[in-house]
C-alpha cells in the first residue's frame, strides 16, 4: 500500500474551516428555501457546528443535546443573528466570512482536542471500519441490526484493502447472528448512493434501497461525503454541492439478509 502521511493539526484546522463554511453555505440556502424553519432549527438539526467547539463531548450528538448549555446557546444565537442579517444576500459569501471571524477564537481553542478526537476510533461494538448497534430493536425492524461506518484505515481508505473489508463484514455478520440474534443488516448513509460501496453488497441491497432523503440532517450520514480518506476536506464534492445546492450522494437506507451477504463475501473471495 502506498505510503500516505497522516494529517497534521494545522491541516485539521483547515478542514474545520472549510467544513464550517460549507455548512454556512447550506444554512443560508436552507433559510431561503424553507423560511418556516427557524435559524435555530437549521443550526441544530441541519448542520453540526457543536462538533468543532469546546462544548462538544465525544460521542454526543447534535446541537439539540446542548440546548441547556449557556455557552453553546450564546454561540448559536450569534450565528443565528448573522444568518438573519444576511438572509437577503444573493449568496452566502459575506455570511460565511462573518461566521468564520465570529467562530475563530472558539475553533482555534478547540483544535488540538478536536484533532485528537478525529483520529480516535471507538472500539466498542466495532468490526474493522464498521460498528453496530448491540441491542435488538423493539420496533418493526426488530429482526434487523444497524451498522455504521468510520474509516479506521486513515490516512488510507478502507476501500483499498479488500481483505480488511471482508474481515470487517464477517465480524458484523457474526454479531448480527450470534449476539443481536437477527437475520438482516441495514445501514443508512450517503454511501448507499456511492457505486463502489454498493458493489460490496448482494443485489438486494441496491434493489431494496429506500428513497433519497429529501433534505439534509446534521450527522455524518450526510456530511461524511465531504471528508476524504486522510480525514481532510473533499473539495471536489463540496464544489459540486455549491454549484447544485444538492449533495452529490443522497442519503438512503438499505438492507439485506445475512445469508445473502455471506454468499457475496464468498464470491468476492473467488
Amino acid at each position: 500500500m502506498k505510503s500516505v502521511r497522516r494529517k497534521t493539526a494545522q491541516e485539521h484546522r483547515e478542514f474545520v474551516e472549510k467544513t464550517i463554511r460549507l455548512e454556512m453555505f447550506y444554512a443560508h440556502l436552507r433559510h431561503r428555501e424553507a423560511p418556516e424553519e427557524s435559524p435555530q432549527f437549521i443550526l441544530r438539526e441541519r448542520i453540526d457546528i457543536v462538533r468543532y467547539t469546546t462544548h462538544y463531548r465525544l460521542g454526543m450528538e447534535n446541537g439539540t443535546v446542548y440546548a441547556e448549555d449557556p455557552g453553546y446557546r450564546e454561540l448559536e444565537a450569534g450565528i443565528a443573528e448573522l444568518l438573519l442579517k444576511h438572509e437577503n444576500d444573493a449568496d452566502s459569501e459575506a455570511f460565511e466570512n462573518e461566521v468564520s471571524r465570529y467562530l475563530k477564537p472558539e475553533l482555534d481553542a478547540n483544535n488540538q482536542t478536536n484533532y485528537r478526537d478525529s483520529l480516535y476510533i471507538e472500539p466498542e461494538c466495532r468490526s474493522g471500519f464498521m460498528h453496530y448497534d448491540p441491542k435488538r430493536r423493539d420496533d418493526e425492524f426488530s429482526g434487523w441490526m444497524a451498522f455504521h461506518i468510520a474509516n479506521d484505515r486513515m490516512p488510507h481508505s478502507f476501500f483499498d484493502d479488500p481483505q480488511h473489508i471482508r474481515r470487517s463484514f464477517e465480524g458484523i455478520l457474526d454479531a448480527a447472528e450470534n449476539l443481536v440474534k437477527v437475520d438482516t443488516i441495514f445501514c443508512c448513509s450517503w454511501l448507499n448512493s456511492f457505486p463502489p460501496w454498493l458493489a460490496l453488497f448482494p443485489e438486494e441491497w441496491t434493489l431494496e434501497r429506500g428513497p433519497e432523503y429529501p433534505s439534509v440532517l446534521w450527522h455524518l450520514g450526510f456530511w461524511g461525503q465531504f471528508i476524504n480518506a486522510r480525514g481532510l476536506f473533499n473539495d471536489r464534492y463540496a464544489e459540486m454541492f455549491r454549484k447544485t445546492g444538492k449533495m452529490p450522494f443522497a442519503f438512503r437506507c438499505a438492507h439485506c439478509k445475512v445469508d445473502a451477504m455471506r454468499k457475496k463475501l464468498a464470491s468476492m473471495n473467488g
